[in-house]
């Protein structure tokens, strides 16, 4: 599988969040079967009409035409993704 999850997961590791307050981006069928396969939220980018029908196929939690979409996109993801202060401001 291209993308692999397991950078998905090392990433979830390290940034100590479960996936349920994460989100992946991805254009291709196989960015939302990662997203899936490690209970990531998916937002599919759409790139052409086309694009956009297959993607919704695979079930991601949204699908936008553009980035300017995406901000809007990750509010109606349920449960909010929730952000978290750095480390840094948090040992101020």
């Amino acid at each position: 599988m291209k993308p692999h999850p397991e950078p998905v997961r090392q990433a979830l590791e390290i940034i100590a969040a479960p996936g349920r307050e994460c989100v992946l981006n991805g254009a291709s069928l196989t960015d939302i079967d990662v997203a899936h396969s490690t209970r990531v939220h998916s937002i599919g980018q759409a790139k052409s009409p086309d694009r956009r029908t297959n993607l919704l196929a695979a079930e991601p939690a949204a699908v936008i035409d553009s980035m300017e979409d995406m901000a809007t996109a990750i509010r109606t993801i349920q449960p909010l993704v929730r952000l978290r202060p750095s480390r840094a401001a948090s040992s101020r």
